[in-house]
């Protein structure tokens, strides 16, 4: 949802809406048994962890596309005054001001300014980094600022690079820079545009095992290590690299 500056008025709930499904499957225990079981040290979710990244791409076809939409909602109407299509779902929160702006940084690392009347994009800046956090406006001897902190963070870290049509986070494609970004009217910082990560994974060697001995790997990895490290390239370490 959006936080709002005194004086700003726009009679819509401004929110960072997203639209990205996700594959349950019931945990394979569960289905002999009928009877769920906690098991100490893993996340205890009732799906089937050991196979969710096989389960997602043999159904890829069934599930509806994932998205993100910064969107103009009337409560008392139940409509929606307008929306903009925004190429991740993982964006940041939103701030409105008495000036009549809506800002918002998004996954791909752009920070920009909307009309809160048409939703009509006005400004953008290319901060290189996930959004996450909501921007705030505050005043110093009567000049109006903008902040915002970048770097992203919550479930979609663990995630990886997604599938397409949705394009790679700017963290991903980047870094995760932690900054904290200042701007005013007439601000003259420029920011150099940092180096691509490299996410080369290094040649693998043959390893002499069986089937069922990687079928086994895999499950122990998906269940405990994925969540955090990554189905594919991810933020955190990347145990394939």
């Amino acid at each position: 949802m959006a936080s709002n500056v005194s004086g700003f008025r726009c009679g819509s709930c401004l929110i960072p809406a997203q639209e990205n499904a996700f594959f349950y499957a019931i945990e394979e225990n569960y289905k002999k048994t009928g009877i769920f079981k906690r098991n100490p040290g893993r996340w205890n979710m009732g799906i089937e962890m050991s196979s969710l990244a096989q389960n997602v791409l043999s159904n890829l076809e069934s599930m509806p596309e994932p998205g993100g939409f910064l969107k103009a909602f009337d409560p008392l109407t139940g409509e929606t005054k307008w929306s903009v299509p925004i190429p991740h779902y993982w964006n940041g929160g939103v701030l409105g001001t008495a000036g009549g702006l809506v800002f918002q940084g998004d996954a791909l690392g752009m920070f920009s300014a909307y009309d809160k009347e048409t939703g009509e994009r006005l400004w953008e800046f290319n901060t290189y980094t996930s959004m996450l956090a909501p921007p705030i406006s505050f005043e110093i001897d009567g000049e109006q600022y903008v902040s915002i902190l970048t770097g992203s963070g919550g479930g979609d870290l663990f995630g990886g690079e997604p599938l397409p049509p949705i394009e790679i986070q700017a963290s991903l494609t980047y870094n995760n820079f932690g900054r904290l970004f200042v701007f005013k009217l007439g601000g003259q910082k420029e920011l150099p545009i940092p180096d691509v990560r490299d996410k080369t994974i290094p040649e693998q060697v043959l390893a002499d095992v069986s089937n069922d001995q990687i079928r086994n790997g895999e499950s122990n990895y998906n269940q405990y290590c994925a969540v955090c490290h990554g189905f594919v390239s991810s933020l955190l370490e990347d145990y394939r690299i």
